[in-house]
């Protein structure tokens, strides 16, 4: 395919052949984790995120995502 398309076009068709096979892989299944605590009359609040199976995102991942370092990408 790449050599019948500009570097512009091959750029558009890839994104969206990703995002269509993405649209057809299945769900990512993502643990989420939050962490209130209050002290007095402030409340702390932390939370994380862990992937138990990236799904999708294996393919097709949003530019602010960032990969844990036990999954890798």
């Amino acid at each position: 395919m790449a050599t019948y398309l500009s570097k512009d076009q091959l750029t558009l068709y890839t994104l969206i052949w990703k995002r269509f096979v993405a649209s057809q892989m299945s769900d990512a299944v993502i643990d989420t984790l939050t962490l209130s605590i209050r002290a007095q009359t402030y409340l702390f609040t932390a939370s994380g995120s862990t992937v138990k199976f990236a799904g999708f995102m294996a393919l097709y991942i949003s530019v602010d995502f960032q990969w844990p370092e036990s999954v890798g990408a």
